[in-house]
């Protein structure tokens, strides 16, 4: 160990702020990224609603095709059957090829009335069909400028996602230096700590061969912050124990800072998480604090009161949320379960959920009610009131 213990904390000090500068780029940059597949995930879902719009007008100009075809031949029918009217004897005398009846028995201009009741409907359904064919042929028309507008606007949309998965590209290679440079910071700051840790030994050491001469040892030196490194080590094993036992998220790597009674995880400051990890972190703290002093024979109260410490502390519903904290559903019942195994003495929670029924036999549980409750509230009623 070449750096003595001023070096190594200045060095430390250094280390957590570039720690912190880089942390703040990882989550400037991991916000930017998100929004980018936000985007990428809209550009989608509408190109899928436009694949679906233009199935359908494909299938309808596909019917339309046989219906055209279907009209087209009707009209060229209806031509054919003017056309043979007279080629076929329609309007010759004799038997009545309408009606069979003999020239004896047809009334004047039995004939033309025949025939032009004929003409008249061949004509009457040839206008109709016509009028029905311009329609479909409008229809048709329409719906072609409508698959071309589609084409058109996916054309562009795949241009806008080849362009944001550039952006994704670019932002992944930007974030890579980022995060190596955070995992070389964190490896540096353990080896830093480590150090700080051997030098807190080798003085407790000296400080227990001081005691055992017969001269009579001299009063340590007093630190800056009055905690000795090696108590600060050990506070954050508790707290990192404890943090596991209920199944936390994350390496729970405690740091605690007496300087500004500031404590971190996992190199986030506690001040710095959502609302549900500082309650967890509080708790933690609360508990540790409590056992350490009741392992090292330390004043304690032997109790300790915890005000909604897992109610706010789950997994969010939102899965794209910006910046989300990592949750588990299980941190509750665990967080019970490790106080019920592992007491740090009398510990009061309030809490607004039902405690998990694992532990209800084992607890004293009270439930505050306004209407219609023995127990209103922590404190019970004074007689007479």
């Amino acid at each position: 160990m070449e750096a003595n213990q001023s070096q190594l904390r200045e060095r430390l000090d250094r280390l957590q702020a570039s720690l912190g500068e880089v942390t703040a780029a990882a989550v400037e940059l991991a916000e930017v990224r998100t929004g980018l597949l936000r985007d990428r995930r809209g550009l989608e879902e509408i190109d899928l609603a436009a694949q679906q719009r233009a199935d359908e007008v494909q299938q309808l100009l596909a019917r339309f095709a046989l219906l055209k075809e279907q009209y087209e031949s009707d009209l060229a029918r209806l031509q054919m059957v003017g056309e043979a009217g007279t080629l076929l004897g329609y309007f010759q005398t004799g038997t009545c090829i309408f009606c069979g009846a003999e020239p004896q028995h047809q009334h004047p201009e039995h004939y033309a009335a025949e025939s032009t009741q004929l003409a008249a409907s061949v004509s009457a359904e040839t206008r109709k069909t016509t009028d029905l064919l311009s329609d479909l042929l409008l229809m048709i028309e329409d719906l072609k400028e409508q698959a071309a507008d589609i084409e058109s606007a996916r054309t562009a949309r795949h241009e806008e996602l080849t362009h944001n998965a550039a952006e994704l590209r670019a932002l992944d290679q930007r974030m890579q230096p980022v995060n190596t440079d955070a995992t070389e910071l964190l490896n540096t700051r353990s080896r830093v700590e480590s150090e700080l840790a051997l030098h807190a030994q080798i003085e407790q050491l000296e400080d227990l061969k001081e005691s055992l001469s017969t001269v009579a040892p001299a009063l340590p030196t007093a630190r800056p912050d009055g905690i000795p490194a090696t108590d600060i080590a050990d506070f954050e094993r508790v707290i990192h124990e404890t943090l596991e036992a209920w199944h936390v998220p994350g390496n729970n790597r405690a740091r605690y800072d007496p300087t500004t009674a500031e404590l971190s995880v996992d190199g986030q400051p506690r001040k710095s998480r959502g609302r549900g990890m500082r309650s967890i972190l509080h708790a933690a703290f609360a508990v540790s604090l409590a056992r350490r002093n009741t392992a090292c024979g330390l004043i304690h109260p032997g109790f300790i009161v915890l005000d909604t410490p897992v109610l706010t502390y789950r997994r969010p519903e939102d899965p794209h949320e910006d910046r989300p904290e990592l949750m588990t559903a299980d941190v509750a019942e665990n967080f019970y379960r490790d106080l019920l195994e592992n007491p740090p003495g009398q510990v009061i929670v309030i809490e607004n959920p039902t405690p998990p029924a694992s532990i209800r036999g084992h607890a004293t549980v009270h439930a505050f009610s306004v209407d219609g409750s023995v127990r209103q509230g922590f404190f019970p009623p004074r007689d007479g009131q």
